[in-house]
């Protein structure tokens, strides 16, 4: 990919910002983590150079090609690939879908995989939805595994959705969303009034910001198990992932 002589110099500025110690986590796991990750996708799909933010400046990695920001849909990509999933039977709904990201589950888990988005796609296993709606049309765990990255934050009743998700995965619920607490953000509410992804030009697709203590209690009201990721932890750092983690990425245990 050729880039500009103003994106090089970016790049490189960019590049010798970074902490001593992060940097070489952040060497070591593009040598160990994303090479055993990558292997299972087509090269065509990883970009180098993408931008995320970390200790509340502009980081670069390799990353696969996505709206999200770098780091969130590998987790879940390599989450998937931890639960080990050979069952013919076993049925995936990637919720929500968009063009990219129903190819990359595709491509490693193709005839277990259900696709819902408001475009359609023309692709097997897929169901139009109405963005209106505010139920789904499927039974009660009709799916083992429900995936929803980064939707939440595009619909005014995020909680409504996702009780609707738990609804109808029978095994697990993985679900993505811009973190509103990470250090660019409050730097940004100080001065704008407003949180990083929900400035007045994000609104016409990002509506919701959501905070993480907002989904705890409503999972701990329903007495739900879960873990929670953030896009960050691939540098196997400790410090809270509510400051430093762009995106929360959370996996419900129903069983």
């Amino acid at each position: 990919m050729g880039y500009s002589l103003s994106k090089k110099l970016n790049i490189i500025k960019i590049l010798l910002k970074q902490p001593i110690i992060p940097s070489i986590y952040s060497f070591l796991f593009q040598r160990i983590n994303t090479k055993k990750l990558f292997t299972l996708l087509d090269p065509i799909y990883i970009q180098k150079h993408r931008f995320f933010y970390y200790w509340n400046a502009a980081k670069i990695t390799s990353a696969i090609k996505m709206e999200s920001v770098p780091w969130t849909y590998e987790t879940i990509l390599d989450y998937l690939w931890k639960l080990n999933i050979k069952s013919h039977d076993y049925k995936i709904l990637d919720f929500w879908c968009g063009q990219h990201q129903s190819k990359y589950l595709r491509s490693l888990y193709w005839n277990n995989v259900f696709s819902t988005d408001i475009i359609d796609f023309k692709i097997s296993n897929f169901i139009k939805i109405d963005p209106r709606s505010t139920t789904l049309s499927f039974n009660d765990e009709k799916f083992n595994i429900v995936i929803c990255s980064e939707v939440l934050e595009h619909v005014r009743s995020p909680f409504v959705l996702l009780d609707e998700l738990i609804r109808v995965a029978g095994d697990y619920v993985i679900f993505s969303t811009p973190n509103p607490m990470i250090l660019i953000s409050r730097k940004k509410f100080y001065k704008t009034g407003f949180l990083h992804w929900f400035s007045l030009s994000d609104h016409d697709y990002h509506k919701t910001p959501i905070f993480y203590r907002q989904i705890e209690d409503y999972l701990k009201d329903k007495n739900l198990k879960f873990e929670r990721f953030a896009n960050h932890s691939f540098f196997w750092l400790k410090w809270d992932d509510i400051k430093y983690g762009e995106s929360l990425i959370y996996i419900i245990h129903k069983k």
